[in-house]
């Protein structure tokens, strides 16, 4: 049976100065997960996709918002502005 989860893509500008090892220290609430990064033309760090279930409800957005405003500003980042896309896609559990 197929579930369901929410996806937000967020970027903030100047995001190619950030090394992965910053990006490690991105702490994200429990049932949550980075599931993809963007990166530029140079293939430097533009944006991070961070996924969660849907059944955490729609204020659970807030909270992966908050983790990454307070994750950038720790870097030295500016108060965002941030572009952020929120969809609902299918998914499916792999494994047991």
């Amino acid at each position: 049976m197929a579930t369901f989860k929410r996806s937000l893509r967020w970027r903030a500008p100047d995001l190619s100065r950030i090394s992965f090892a910053e990006l490690r220290r991105l702490d994200m609430p429990p049932h949550c997960w980075v599931d993809g990064l963007d990166l530029d033309l140079e293939g430097k760090f533009a944006g991070v996709c961070v996924s969660w279930a849907t059944s955490l409800g729609p204020d659970f957005r807030l909270e992966v918002e908050a983790r990454l405003e307070r994750w950038w500003r720790s870097l030295g980042g500016r108060r965002t502005a941030a572009t952020t896309h929120a969809t609902v896609l299918p998914f499916t559990r792999a494994g047991p």
